[in-house]
């Protein structure tokens, strides 16, 4: 299976399109949302995406709510809101 297939049948990432924009989320539907589970899908999303909007719920980028391709691709930190736990994202060349 490809990346964006498996991006696609993931039901806890939510991919919606709004005005010519790719806007992702990460949504605890049948698992928990983790920091780890959002490292691994991320660096599959930032192959599969030219250009998209991301959102992760409980989680903050660079202390950002929200966050696009370009801020997070040369790397950033993701951090958990409620435990303050945190990790840095590398980002891919």
């Amino acid at each position: 299976m490809t990346n964006k297939k498996s991006i696609l049948n993931n039901k806890n990432i939510r991919i919606n399109k709004k005005n010519n924009k790719t806007y992702i989320s990460f949504i605890p539907y049948n698992r928990e949302i983790t920091l780890s589970y959002i490292k691994r899908w991320l660096n599959k999303i930032i192959k599969e995406y030219d250009d998209f909007i991301l959102y992760a719920q409980g989680f903050n980028f660079n202390s950002l709510y929200e966050t696009n391709k370009d801020l997070i691709k040369g790397g950033c930190i993701i951090q958990n809101n409620y435990t303050n736990k945190y990790i840095t994202f590398k980002g891919v060349n």
